[in-house]
């Protein structure tokens, strides 16, 4: 099944502990977009691509990789994502998650400087079938892997009429959030449907929870005191299609 995040704000600077030494720059604003969520309106057949600084405000250099991870692996047939980040250019790889190559950003630097140098060119070529695809790009230190920044771009196809449809009246809310034992999630198909569930993934879109509803409407119990501290997201999936999706921060002492 397809996991489609529809609803999320990655908040990795929740963590105390991150010291964050890059910021990620629009390349055409020059806008701040660093841990946020960038929406890149798209068309069947229509190639795009973002372009993004990397800046160290630290007064030391720093060896950075780049990381891009799909939400929503695995993409549409026909369609394509790469980049090019750390010198080089990386070639369409359906795996939910590429690593770049190694690069070094000298104090106070701002990346692309020069020929054969980038920030991170991101592209996204649409086949045939447009399909929403959610894309992140995060830029760390080799070091201190817990030191970085992100940005996602949502990938969003015109809504269509059936779209639209799919998810009049339907609600899904959990709480509370953050959670450390128990979370109570709240729900509401807003239509008559079969085989309904609730499913929850991390960040790499790996499913670690999963209930099957056996109403059009209700609340559900579920334990997350086995589950690792961190970001995840639940979605309400309705005859196999994922309707809406939420976010949850677990906070356990795991």
């Amino acid at each position: 099944m397809k996991h489609i995040f529809t609803s999320f704000l990655l908040l990795f600077c929740f963590f105390a502990s991150y010291s964050q030494s890059f910021v990620l720059l629009d390349s055409f604003t020059n806008a701040n977009v660093s841990n946020t969520i960038v929406t890149v309106p798209i068309a069947a057949h229509t190639n795009y691509k973002q372009k993004f600084r990397i800046q160290n405000v630290t007064s030391v250099g720093i060896k950075y990789r780049v990381e891009r991870i799909l939400l929503t692996a695995p993409i549409c047939s026909g369609s394509d994502v790469y980049y090019c980040a750390t010198g080089l250019c990386f070639p369409p790889d359906p795996a939910t998650s590429h690593l770049s190559g190694f690069d070094s950003i000298y104090a106070n630097q701002i990346l692309p400087a020069g020929p054969g140098t980038y920030g991170i060119d991101a592209h996204f070529d649409v086949g045939a079938v447009c399909c929403s695809e959610d894309v992140v790009y995060k830029v760390y230190s080799v070091n201190n892997p817990t030191d970085f920044v992100i940005v996602t771009l949502r990938y969003q196809c015109a809504i269509g009429i059936n779209d639209t449809d799919a998810n009049v009246g339907a609600t899904l809310t959990a709480y509370p959030n953050p959670a450390d034992s128990w979370v109570f999630v709240k729900y509401d198909v807003g239509r008559k449907t079969e085989n309904n569930k609730i499913v929850m993934y991390d960040m790499l879109g790996k499913v670690v929870k999963e209930i099957a509803l056996m109403h059009n409407q209700g609340v559900e119990k579920l334990y997350v005191a086995d589950m690792v501290l961190g970001i995840y997201f639940y979605s309400l999936v309705l005859d196999e299609k994922v309707i809406l999706t939420q976010k949850i921060i677990i906070n356990t002492a795991k």
